[in-house]
């Protein structure tokens, strides 16, 4: 388990989940002021992210719980609502969600911000997810996506470090995809003046 201490110039999602045991991290860098790439960050729905190779990985990964479901007849499905945990409005924002996401059972959690950090049951993982905006030069600005996965017993930690073997990949391809997504919205608000 990788910790981070914390400090007045760290990052909000080393304050919302400062130990973890899985993270990737994907970069963009956006011609468009802090402000601007903030906006459509804010903004984002991951819901209306689609690509050829983003659907096919999805597809890909629906077929395989369906088969799952079917030979242990369980249910899957994602979680509708990420909770806000914390924002530095301008700058940062991070949400989450928790549950067993690792396994043919797929059990989400319904988790408040308040909850998130005290969160520790055997066999339910937490997953935070920060976006940060940061000035480059005078006119560009990177934008930083980190995911990270957090399990509370070595059962679990186990068995999702295996699975995350399988899904890292997949999951670049996704978070890249988004930041696509992102910055043409940065593209279009900046020519728009928003």
């Amino acid at each position: 388990m990788t910790e981070r201490p914390t400090s007045p110039e760290s990052m909000l999602i080393d304050e919302v989940l400062p130990e973890y045991d899985a993270t990737i991290v994907e970069f963009r860098l956006v011609e468009a002021a802090p402000e601007v790439a903030y906006a459509s960050v804010a903004g984002f729905d991951p819901k209306s992210v689609h690509s050829a190779a983003l659907d096919g990985l999805f597809a890909l990964r629906d077929l395989a719980w369906r088969f799952a479901r079917a030979a242990k007849n369980a249910e899957t499905g994602d979680p509708d609502v990420w909770t806000k945990l914390g924002e530095r409005p301008g700058r940062e924002l991070v949400v989450g969600t928790a549950g067993r996401f690792w396994t043919p059972r797929v059990e989400w959690r319904s988790v408040t911000a308040e909850a998130f950090g005290r969160l520790n049951e055997p066999g339910i993982g937490r997953i935070a997810v920060g976006f940060a905006v940061r000035p480059y030069g005078t006119a560009r600005t990177l934008i930083s996506y980190e995911a990270r996965t957090s399990l509370p017993d070595e059962r679990s930690r186990s068995a999702f470090l295996a699975y995350w073997l399988l899904v890292r990949g997949p999951a670049a391809v996704v978070m890249r995809t988004q930041l696509r997504t992102i910055a043409r919205n940065v593209r279009t608000r900046a020519r728009h003046g928003d």
